[in-house]
This record gives C-alpha cells, structure tokens and sequence, in this order.
C-alpha cells in the first residue's frame, strides 16, 4: 500500500478505525457479560444514583435517602444511562442490595478465583427488569467508551499525521483490560475519560490552526471560546476531578498569547470560555452551594465518607503507587481480582520502552514550537491527572485506584505511541504487532481471569473416576461422594487443595458455610469458612441432579510451626445459626458433624531463621522468622518468643514491638513489649527480640487450651501501627498472629 497517496489512507484509515470501534464494543460487552451485576468498583452506589433519576424525576441529595449512593457526582453520565432506563420499571426498591457474600474479601491480593464474588448472583435464573436496567445502563458506558477511543484517534491523527500511530493510541486505549472492564460496568470514570480527551482535542486543533495570520476575526475567538468553554463544562458535570482541564486550558492560552503577543485575543478567549463553562456547568456547583453550603460538595463528602490527613499519609500513599498502577491496566472489582505478575511487567516494559521514545520524540521537536506545544499538551494532561488523583490518595483511603487516570489515558496513549512509533519508525508493521499483543492481553484478561473469577465449579461427568469414592450424606444439603487433599506435604506458606465431589439428590434447604480445618495437637494450624463453589455457588443455588467438584484452598500460614502434622476436616453450618450439619452414611449410621479427608505433612524449609518469614510492616521492617522456647506449657512455666528482624530502610524515630498473648478466642491475656533501638540497626544485619511471659504472672489467668501471640509495631511518638503490606502495596493488617501454643 503507498502511504503517501491520500485517498490510500483515507480508505485504510475508515476501515481501520471502524474496525478498532466496532472490536472495543464487542470486547466492552464481552466484559459485561463477564462481570456479575454490581461487581465492578462502588457499581451499586451508581446504579442507585441512575434509578433515583428515573424514579424521582430528580437529583440525589448527599446523606438523604437510607442508603448510600454515588450522590457527590456531577450528573452527565447518570442522566444518559437514566435514558433508555426511564421506561423500565423493576420491582426493587433504590436501596435493595443483593444478598452479600461474606468471604468475598479472602486474601484479595492472590490471583485466581476463590471469594471473588462480593455478592451472590445465580447466572442460571430468569432475565428480570432490574437485570436489564442494569444491562441498558452498562450499554451506555461501552458506547461511551467507544468514542472515547474514536476521539483519542482523531488527537493523535492531528497531532502526528501518521496513521499507523492514531491508530496504535487509540488501541492503547481500546486493549486496556482495565477501560474495557469499566465500560463494561456502571461507572462515571469512562465518560470523564470521553470529555477530557474533547478538551484535548480542542486543545490541538487550537494550537494548530489558530493565529496563522494577522487579522484576527471576532468570530474565531468566540468560536474557540465557546468550544473550550463547551468541552470543559461537559468534563466538569462529567467528574469534578476534571477541573484538573482548566489548568491545561489556561496554560495553553498563557502560552500563546506570550508566543503570538496576542494577550487582548487571549483574555476574550477566556471570559468567553468562562461564560460558557458556566452556562454548561455552572447550575451543579450553585446547586451544591445552595444544599451543602460549599460549591464542590467535597466537605460533604469526606464527612459522610471518612478521610485521612494528608501531610501524616504520604508514605501510605507512596506505597500504594504499585496498587495505582496495577488498577490502571488491570485489577478488577474492588482490587481483588488482579492480574498475574508477568502481565504487569509486560505492560511495566511497554509503559518504559514508550516513555523513553517519547522523550526522544519531544527532544527531536524541540525546535518546532507547535509540535513541541502539543506534546507538552499530552505530557501536561498525565501529570495534571497524577497530581489529582495522588492528592486524592493523601486524603482518601479509596484513592489507588486505576481508573481515577482515565481522564489522561487518552493523553498518555498517544504519548506512548509516539514513543513506540520514533524507536521503531524503521520497522515495517512494528506498531501492528504491538496492538495484536494488547489485543490478545485484554482477551487474556477477560477469559483467563475475569470470567473464571465469577465461574461456577465444573460439573462431573457420571463415569468420571472420583478419588476415595464414598457415599455420606450431608443433612439438609447432598451426598459427598468422593474428596482428596493435594499436597500432602507442604511447606509453611504454601496452599492445600481440598477437593469434595457432590451428588444433590434433592434442592438444599438454604446456603451453609463451608468449614475447613487444619489441625494438629496444639490447636488450629489454619482455618478457613468459605460458601461452597469458593463463594460463587452457594448450596442455596444448586439444583436437583447437579453433579459437581468443589474445591477450597486452604493457605498453610507463613506462621506455621515446622516440622508438624496436622490433620484435614471439613463441615458445615447456617451463617445465622449455632449448629452444625451432620453426616451419615446412606443405611443412616451417624458419622458426628465433622467429615476427616486425611493427615498433611508440614515441613520444615531450608532457612537461616527457624520458622522463616519475609512479612514487611510499613517497608520499614521484615519479620524474618520466628520461635517459641516450647509449644506445650504448664501453667506454671515460661514462654519465651525470640523474634527475628531486618531493616528496610533507615530507622530514625522510636518504635516500639508489641507482642501479645492471647486465648484461642483473642481475649487479651498479656502483653511483652519492647523498644529497641533500632537507629543503629544495619540492613544487611539481622537481629533478634525476645519476649518473655510468665503464665502465672500475667494479668489475666491463663487457662489450658490452645493460645495466640499477636505482633505488632507502632510508632512510640504517635502510636500509629506499621501497615502489614503485601508487595504490590496492598493493605494485609497491622498485625501478625504466630502459630498456636497449648497450654495444659
């Protein structure tokens, strides 16, 4: 194909692009059809904002009404998704929530499909009003979404006349896991992604064609007026955080006023744009105004919401970046469906590799001031929405999240794309290659981990060989026709598969909870409480004749004491209830209520420390291990917990080691704190703790049975605790429970 030829490119461009739009929409749907409803971050909390349009023909006020919505946002997208809703009546009240599942949160961090599920939601029930009202408003997003990649399209056709990198920006865009996944949802993030690429885009039209000559008509500066002032009000009522435009805009303006020494035509531009801005936007802030007494609604907010103050949270907030950047390209739900960590190093390296090429492409401009000024326009777009949204992670602790950048993606994929397109310029389809790779990871996203998250357990064939083949009847719920436990022997942080296979002879009479143990003569080596089906499908939703394999994966803590044996139980019982399901055999010979799948060797790995750890507080201290002078006391001895440390970083304020002692039901006991100094502290050094108690002296009567210790750090000038952390920054606790002790 001849590139140069203009008809050429305007016939490969139409069918280029229209093929892009048209595969972002069938993916953008894939995603909804994936994703349960209400699954996707605070989507109920929206949902309800669009049905009160519909059903009160009004806005939402701030802390009215008996439940929560997204009331704090401008309108704009609730009012489109309220349009081809407004014929649709359901039979549920604005404030109904769907049964919740109350595992949903388990070890959010992991990647795969166990308690993904915040709500409970039967895939093989009947369509209903509220199902399609909440497809219709979803429909919407995509649509949304779709011209959010067509306009980011049309920005990098004008900025770079090259249509191989439109094109590759806007598949950035369009082959983002986590965009298509958001518009697939109820969410106002999309369309603020939308209306701050149309201001970008006026932005470079302005830049390019504006001030050629010398005469300058009345008409031009109240057109450019009106469109910025038309494209910012519409950000505005599309999310507040896009007021972040208005310094694009008055940037752009300082700039060439100063360029062009046209400040009188630059100031008529700003009172137009002004003047329009609050013609389109301005009714939302008077409204706040009017009901919250301030014109953002923000102080509002943060009372209703909870906040946290922002100079004290900086660290916090710094550590959270990996959870920002991970939710950007892919993190799904509230952050608890996240994405392998080769895919993140893949689009890491993408992200890299395209930056760099950028700042050689802005370099290589540099002396050609309109291009310089339309990449100082993208770059500008990504820092001006990065400073918002890490201000919004100093005060708020929902601030991590991905899709707070969305108003510069658009920004930030032809900044990549010019990257990508000036190192590889000499390569013939490099930047196709590249898009058939984002294409292939967001499908990968899509069928490898979102819809197996919300996936119901895999039905057994009738002649499927079934190991440990038995007939015992769970009362109330089915027959446990076989189990197996894999591995068998494990290292202290590892998983065990626990497997049951289910026969249902007739519908359960309700959902029971799941509970599987790991125990040795001590007491509890690990626990865990789960619906069947990992929280997807409760025994509530099976049927007549389902014949299927449930699997839980128990997690063998980091904490365990090695070497040990301990044995594998399971059993059941009603979330409301105090008893416990019983088994018996088919003749009905009574079992008890605990089911035994067989004994798990926990060994002991190679280490430097016993009972090894790498548990990070605060990227300031690892836990490397631990010890207990014995597991099995009298009454009358002493324990003795020797821990074991290394430094992070440079230690200069007093912290102080908590460790307590508590019973099998965590009532507190007794306490043996210590503040080392740990300014001398070396981290290439290791050094140790030790914590002594006597059972016979402490405050509380130590009973027999089995007895927790709990370690914390917190800081002795302000008593804040040390943040356990995962490595992608995710919050685990502030504490750390060891493994048991008994007491005779």
């Amino acid at each position: 194909m001849n590139w140069k030829t203009s008809e050429d490119i305007q016939l490969w461009e139409k069918w280029a692009i229209a093929w892009l739009v048209s595969a972002f929409v069938l993916i953008g749907l894939a995603y909804s059809f994936a994703n349960p409803p209400y699954e996707a971050t605070d989507e109920l909390r929206h949902y309800r904002f669009v049905r009160y349009l519909v059903e009160n023909r009004a806005l939402p006020v701030q802390g009215e009404g008996d439940c929560r919505a997204q009331s704090h946002h401008p309108p704009l997208y609730y009012i489109l998704a309220a349009i081809p809703n407004w014929f649709i009546t359901t039979d549920k009240d604005i404030c109904a929530t769907p049964t919740p599942n109350p595992f949903w949160s388990y070890r959010v961090w992991e990647v795969g499909q166990d308690n993904k599920n915040q709500f409970f939601y039967d895939s093989r029930a009947d369509w209903n009003a509220d199902r399609w009202a909440v497809a219709l408003a979803r429909g919407i997003n995509v649509l949304i979404g779709a011209a959010t990649v067509f306009v980011t399209w049309l920005i990098g056709r004008r900025i770079t006349q090259q249509p191989p990198t439109a094109l590759l920006a806007a598949s950035i865009v369009a082959f983002n896991p986590m965009f298509g996944y958001m518009s697939g949802a109820i969410n106002n993030d999309v369309i603020a992604a939308l209306t701050s690429s149309l201001v970008l885009l006026v932005c470079v039209e302005f830049n390019r064609n504006t001030f050629r000559t010398l005469e300058v008509e009345t008409k031009d500066l109240l057109r450019w007026g009106g469109l910025f002032g038309l494209t910012f009000g519409l950000a505005l009522l599309a999310k507040f955080n896009n007021i972040a435009l208005g310094g694009l805009i008055a940037a752009l303006l300082i700039w060439s006023g100063w360029h062009g020494r046209r400040w009188k035509e630059m100031g008529i531009i700003s009172a137009v744009a002004l003047g329009v801005t609050l013609l389109v936007a301005g009714w939302w802030f008077a409204r706040n105004q009017m009901i919250y007494g301030e014109w953002t609604g923000v102080e509002t907010l943060k009372d209703l919401w909870g906040e946290r103050t922002a100079l004290q949270s900086f660290g916090l907030a710094i550590s959270e970046l990996p959870m920002l950047w991970s939710s950007l390209w892919g993190r799904f739900g509230f952050g608890q469906i996240p994405l392998p960590g080769a895919i993140y190093l893949l689009f890491n390296l993408f992200m890299s590799v395209g930056l760099l090429g950028a700042l050689l492409d802005l370099v290589f401009n540099s002396r050609q001031p309109r291009k310089f000024a339309e990449r100082l326009l993208l770059f500008g777009s990504v820092v001006l929405f990065f400073i918002v949204v890490f201000y919004y992670m100093l005060i708020s602790p929902a601030g991590a999240m991905g899709r707070f950048l969305f108003p510069g993606l658009p920004a930030l994929a032809i900044i990549l794309a010019l990257g990508w397109r000036f190192l590889l310029r000499r390569i013939p389809l490099a930047t196709v290659w590249i898009q058939v790779i984002l294409f292939m990871l967001t499908l990968t996203a899509l069928f490898g981990f979102l819809k197996p998250a919300y996936a119901k357990p895999a039905q057994l064939r009738q002649r499927a060989a079934i190991p440990n083949e038995r007939e015992v009847v769970v009362a109330g719920m089915g027959t446990v026709i076989g189990f197996d436990v894999q591995p068998r022997k494990v290292y202290p942080g590892q998983m065990i598969e626990v497997t049951t296979y289910w026969e249902v002879d007739a519908p359960p009479i309700g959902n029971f909870v799941q509970f599987t143990h790991l125990r040795d003569d001590v007491g509890f080596v690990a626990q865990r409480d789960s619906y069947t089906g990992t929280g997807a499908f409760p025994s509530g939703m099976w049927r007549e004749g389902d014949r299927f394999v449930d699997k839980v994966w128990l997690h063998v803590p980091e904490t365990a004491y090695a070497p040990n044996k301990a044995e594998v139980t399971i059993g059941f019982y009603p979330l409301e209830g105090t008893y416990r399901l019983q088994f018996a055999s088919k003749n009905g010979s009574p079992w008890g209520d605990t089911l035994a799948y067989g004994e798990v060797e926990i060994l002991t790995p190679s280490q430097e420390v016993p009972n090894r750890l790498r548990t990070d507080f605060g990227r300031k201290l690892t836990l490397l291990g631990y010890e207990y002078s014995q597991r099995q006391l009298n009454p009358e001895e002493e324990l003795t917990v020797t821990l074991y440390w290394r430094t992070l970083a440079k230690i200069e304020d007093p912290y102080q080691i908590q460790v307590l002692l508590l019973d099998e039901n965590e009532n507190y006991r007794g306490s043996a704190d210590l503040i080392p100094d740990m300014t001398a502290w070396s981290r290439t050094e290791t050094y140790t703790t030790t914590h002594t108690f006597s059972l016979d002296q402490l405050p509380a009567p130590v009973e027999s049975g089995s007895h927790l210790i709990r370690v914390a750090v917190q800081s002795v000038d302000t008593g804040e605790k040390l943040k356990l952390l995962h490595p992608d920054g995710a919050w685990i606790g502030e504490y750390l429970t060891l493994s048991p002790f008994g007491v005779r």
